[in-house]
């Protein structure tokens, strides 16, 4: 496999997910010559997760608003494991140790669980990152999802950039498949 194709399966991970979850993939897709300036790491998924920020609240609202969100927070977690699990699957590594290859990946989870104000400890936010990289793992095993990731990837590519509207439509005929 080349970096290329492994790079293609990653961002095409985090575009199914965002599929699978109902949320828009943005309109720029996903670009595999684009270099973020911060990492220097190659290919991006452009869209926009997690748009709460529970920075400010204080208990008890805080516990309200956590509980009320908790379902978004480890989806939008999940999204963003889903191309280090993907990263996992194809060159056999654990899954841990391929999210640690991925530091940009890393630090927006990080930033999503401090700004939900779950990152209390190093501890408790590492269990939430485990959590968060297996059920992205347990959605990649699924056939369905893992032929959707496959067909997006194959489709960025031959076409790079790939638009959003085009991930929709190569994804979600497949994913319609799942029980």
């Amino acid at each position: 496999m080349t970096e290329q194709e492994r790079i293609a399966h990653h961002e095409a991970a985090h575009a199914v997910l965002t599929v699978l979850a109902g949320i828009n993939v943005a309109a720029e897709g996903i670009d595999l010559a684009y270099t973020n300036p911060s990492t220097g790491s190659s290919g991006g998924l452009f869209g926009m997760l997690f748009d709460i920020d529970l920075s400010a609240l204080k208990s008890p609202e805080l516990e309200a608003e956590q509980q009320k969100h908790d379902k978004e927070i480890q989806l939008n977690g999940g999204i963003v494991a889903a191309g280090a699990a993907s990263d996992a699957k194809l060159l056999r590594l654990d899954p841990w140790e391929a999210l640690q290859e991925q530091p940009s990946d890393l630090r927006m989870m990080r930033d999503l669980l401090k700004r939900a104000q779950l990152s209390s400890s190093q501890e408790v936010e590492e269990d939430h990152i485990r959590t968060q990289l297996g059920e992205a793992v347990l959605a990649l095993q699924n056939p369905i999802i893992w032929e959707a990731v496959e067909a997006v990837a194959t489709a960025v590519l031959t076409h790079s950039p790939l638009p959003g509207a085009d991930i929709e439509t190569i994804a979600v005929p497949i994913l319609k498949r799942l029980p």
